[in-house]
């Protein structure tokens, strides 16, 4: 006896009354197939869309990061002869904070 056979006289869905398997009709498929397709060309452009956003915000980093290094570089050299404390007071005041390294 092979194994399968001993399955299906254990459990037959033919026995349990459940309906048979329905195979959808050729414009059952093309309608799904039509929205489907209608969905993914909805998709597409706005994937494109985002990816250039993404790149265009990457550059905009670059160039907002170069700012800011010139701003805090300013700023240390301007307040390079305050006590420690009051330069970290100033550069907070300017947005900048002062993280302790504990390594």
């Amino acid at each position: 006896m092979f194994i399968s056979q001993s399955i299906f006289d254990t459990w037959n869905p033919i026995k349990e009354d459940y309906p048979p398997m329905q195979t959808p009709s050729a414009k059952e498929v093309a309608d799904l197939l039509i929205k489907t397709r209608k969905k993914s060309w909805d998709i597409l452009p706005s994937d494109r869309k985002y990816d250039e956003f993404q790149h265009r915000l990457q550059a905009m980093r670059k160039k907002t990061d170069g700012l800011i290094r010139k701003i805090s570089t300013q700023l240390h050299f301007a307040f390079q002869h305050n006590a420690p404390s009051n330069q970290r007071k100033l550069m907070k005041h300017y947005g900048f904070n002062t993280k302790l390294n504990n390594d």
